[in-house]
């Protein structure tokens, strides 16, 4: 067994090591516990803003048919619709935000078929940044605040079963998009 001299004693390099590596542990999870709920974009997002818990929290209208699927951490949906060429349907999601203070959250959507995407809402500030994502100012203290989301079939457009991913992402200072 090798040993390391330290402080004038005898120690096995294996104890040394494992007092290292938790150490390092340890100084991680304590960084890791000391987040807050103010003042960090991406915690105020995770812990604030969530789906409304009640029925219809999403809601699917104008679709031939359709079915809707909420995360168990009720930041991000998906919705599968039957749609023909050039048809729209609406996808209306309600957001409740327990912080004191408006959050900013960016909306991104995902899809796997050529649709135009719009949002709206009467409840929240919304801004386009993409064709699939949308900047949302979602005012404090409010529950059951809506957004309409309109997703439009391109004429072109296979008919058929088309899956949509709906997720609320933290807002990050001076760069609001990947694209």
């Amino acid at each position: 067994m090798r040993s390391i001299g330290l402080l004038g004693r005898e120690v096995p390099a294996v104890i040394l090591a494992s007092v290292l590596i938790l150490a390092g542990v340890g100084a991680a999870a304590g960084t890791a516990v000391s987040g807050s709920v103010s003042g960090d974009a991406a915690t105020e997002v995770e812990q604030a803003i969530l789906l409304n818990s009640g029925e219809g929290a999403v809601d699917v209208t104008g679709a031939d048919s359709q079915v809707v699927q909420v995360d168990d951490e009720d930041k991000a949906f998906r919705t599968a619709a039957t749609i023909q060429q050039g048809e729209d349907y609406e996808v209306t999601a309600s957001f409740d935000n327990t912080a004191d203070e408006e959050i900013p959250a960016k909306l991104v959507v995902n899809t796997n078929a050529p649709l135009r995407i719009d949002a709206s809402s009467d409840d929240i500030t919304v801004q386009r940044v993409s064709n699939t994502e949308f900047i949302l100012a979602i005012p404090g203290n409010e529950t059951d605040q809506s957004i309409e989301v309109e997703l439009t079939a391109a004429n072109d457009a296979n008919p058929g079963f088309t899956e949509t991913d709906f997720s609320l992402e933290p807002v990050e200072i001076g760069r609001a998009s990947d694209e």
